[in-house]
C-alpha cells in the first residue's frame, strides 16, 4: 500500500514537472498536455519492473538534467547545490542508481570542464556531495544490512509481461538492454545533433547506458522497464529544446509519439 501511494505521488510529480518545463519552454497548454500524456505512456513501463524504483530513478534523472541545463546557463551557488543534490539523490532512487551516478558525475565534469576550465573550483564543489554520499552508502552497506528499498515492493510490480531478455544470462541480457535503450533514446541523440543544450541531456542519457553496460559486465542485469521511464523523461527534456518554428508543436508531438512506440516495441518484444 505504501509503495503504491509513493509510486502514484512520484508519477504525479513527474507529470507536473514535465508540464511546467514544457510551458516554460514556450509550448501551449494543449500541446504540453499531449506531450505529457505521451510521456505518461512511457512512465507506465515502470509496471514491468519495480514500479517505485523505476519512477524514482526517472524523477532523479529528470531533476538532474534540469539542474544541469540551468547550471550550464548560470554557474550560481544555487545551481551547484541543486545539481549536487540531484546527483546524490539518484544513488538512493534505485538499486542501479549508485552506478548510474558514478558514471554521470565524471561525464558531466568532463563535459563542462573541457570548455570551461575556469570553473574547476565549481566543478570540485559539484562533485563533493555525490562523492561523500557514495562513501556513506558504501560504509553503511558494509557495516550494516543497509537496503532502504528492501521492503518497498508493491502489488503493481511486474504487472506487465514480459521484460525483454529477462531469461538470458545477466551479462548478455544487460548488454542487450543497453543497446535497446540506445535505440529507445533516439530523440535525445537527434536533438543533440541540432541543439547545443540538448547535448547536456545526451551526456546524462549516455552515462545511464554506460552504467547499465558496466553493471552487465559485472553480472548484474536490471529489467528494461526500470529505465524506460527515465529515457522518456530525458527525451521530453530534449524535445522541449526544439526552437520556435511554424511546425514546432507538430514536430515535438511526432517525435514523442515515435519515442513511445519504439519504447513499447522494445519492452514487449518476444524472447
Amino acid at each position: 500500500m505504501t509503495s503504491a501511494i509513493l509510486s502514484l505521488a512520484t508519477w504525479i510529480l513527474l507529470v507536473g514537472l514535465a508540464l511546467r518545463h514544457l510551458r516554460a519552454a514556450g509550448y501551449s497548454l494543449h500541446v504540453g498536455a499531449v506531450l505529457v500524456a505521451l510521456f505518461s505512456l512511457q512512465l507506465a513501463a515502470a509496471f514491468s519492473a519495480n514500479t517505485l524504483h523505476a519512477l524514482l530513478l526517472a524523477l532523479a534523472l529528470f531533476l538532474m538534467a534540469k539542474a544541469a541545463l540551468e547550471f550550464a546557463v548560470m554557474h550560481s551557488a544555487r545551481g551547484v547545490i541543486a545539481l549536487s543534490l540531484s546527483l546524490a539523490a539518484v544513488q538512493v532512487a534505485s538499486p542501479a542508481g549508485l552506478m548510474v551516478s558514478a558514471v554521470v558525475v565524471p561525464s558531466l565534469a568532463a563535459s563542462h570542464g573541457a570548455s570551461r576550465g575556469k570553473n574547476a573550483g565549481l566543478l570540485l564543489l559539484l562533485l563533493f556531495t555525490p562523492l561523500v554520499s557514495a562513501a556513506i552508502f558504501a560504509y553503511l552497506a558494509r557495516e550494516f544490512p543497509f537496503d532502504p528499498w528492501a521492503h518497498m515492493a508493491g502489488p503493481l510490480d511486474h504487472l506487465l509481461q514480459p521484460q525483454l531478455f529477462d531469461r538470458m544470462n545477466p551479462r548478455r541480457g544487460g548488454l542487450i538492454n543497453a543497446i535497446a535503450l540506445i535505440a529507445g533514446a533516439f530523440p535525445i541523440w537527434w536533438m543533440a545533433l541540432n541543439y547545443r543544450r540538448a547535448r547536456i541531456v545526451a551526456v546524462i542519457a549516455s552515462a545511464m547506458v554506460i552504467a547499465i553496460a558496466v553493471a552487465a559486465w559485472m553480472q548484474r542485469s536490471y529489467p528494461l522497464g526500470a529505465f524506460v521511464p527515465a529515457v522518456g523523461g530525458l527525451s521530453l527534456l530534449a524535445i522541449a529544446e526544439i526552437e520556435d518554428a511554424p511546425h514546432r508543436a507538430q514536430r515535438a508531438i511526432a517525435i514523442a509519439s515515435a519515442s513511445v512506440m519504439v519504447s513499447w516495441l522494445l519492452l514487449m518484444a518476444p524472447l
